[in-house]
């Protein structure tokens, strides 16, 4: 698949899922005024992971919970 196609894909499984939009959960920490290393502490993942998603990525298992 080309790069447009996998974020197309990836949003339809956002979607299909239920997840926020890695736009509004950036728009979200922002509006409430925490960092992406104080969300990551807030909900147990590691700040790559929060950072992945925010840019659009789905983050590993590995990096989840680190």
């Amino acid at each position: 698949m080309d790069d447009d196609a996998v974020k197309i894909a990836r949003q339809m499984y956002r979607n299909d899922m239920g997840l926020i939009s890695p736009k509004d959960l950036k728009k979200y920490r922002s509006k409430v005024g925490i960092s992406q290393r104080d969300l990551a502490e807030i909900t147990g993942l590691s700040p790559n992971a929060i950072a992945l998603y925010e840019a659009g990525e789905f983050p590993t298992m590995l990096i989840i919970g680190c």
